[in-house]
């Protein structure tokens, strides 16, 4: 049996899924992208995967089945389960794929009341809450005040997305961000084709040779240390 393939035997036996939220109170940041590339670094790891897609807008069950078609990605991490799903219904959704070893939730932007109510419960089931943030004040400002719905320590981080290199700005947005929680010390530069490999059902963790890839895959190493697994 292939390493791969033992590992996902291995920890399909464990009591319940290890889940991995990704929430931003504002759409346009990242979110699915994020998701989607978090997705196929664990199902490359040897992991059983699935998403759970909360956001109305399902750009994240639409990669799903846009994956399927594409003959270009490798067989044995084509078939990922992404399931399109009402946040009301978080309870049971999480319920449906516990046997799966990790889930990637994509969330509805949290700007009103409703859906805050439904994310605050989940966050706090879920064993870590990714909020990505562009690094420009206005989107800094919005996300802030959220890191207090999470309390737990190193139940959630802050990732700063699409960033310019070298550039003021990403440096001023991480230390506003320090003030209110965790920031993972790396970023995910501003790459017009990671959209592209996206609309494909591709993501940058695919292979080695796309680009992008490397900064997910550290972000990546970081999430699977923070909910106990093995990248």
């Amino acid at each position: 049996m292939s390493e791969v393939l033992s590992r996902a035997t291995t920890t399909s036996s464990a009591r319940r899924a290890k889940t991995i939220m990704i929430f931003a109170p504002k759409g346009g940041v990242g979110k699915t992208m994020m998701a989607s590339n978090l997705l196929v670094a664990a199902a490359r790891a040897g992991y059983k995967v699935a998403g759970l897609d909360f956001d109305g807008q399902r750009t994240f069950t639409r990669w799903g089945q846009k994956r399927l078609e594409n003959a270009s990605v490798r067989e044995l991490i084509r078939n990922i389960d992404v399931r399109a799903a009402h946040i009301k219904d978080w309870r049971s959704e999480l319920h449906l794929v516990r046997n799966y070893d990790i889930v990637l939730i994509d969330t509805p932007p949290g700007v009103d009341k409703y859906s805050q109510d439904y994310l605050q419960e989940m966050g706090d089931k879920v064993d870590f809450v990714v909020m990505p943030t562009e690094v420009y004040p206005q989107s800094v400002e919005s996300v802030m005040d959220f890191m207090t719905l999470w309390e737990g320590p190193s139940h959630a981080a802050f990732v700063l997305n699409k960033i310019i290199p070298n550039r003021t700005i990403t440096g001023e947005a991480r230390e506003m961000l320090q003030e209110c929680g965790e920031v993972w010390d790396g970023g995910i530069p501003m790459r017009d084709d990671l959209a592209r490999i996206a609309g494909a059902g591709a993501a940058a963790t695919d292979d080695e040779r796309l680009l992008g890839h490397e900064p997910f895959m550290k972000l990546w190493k970081f999430c699977a240390g923070r909910i106990g697994v093995t990248a």
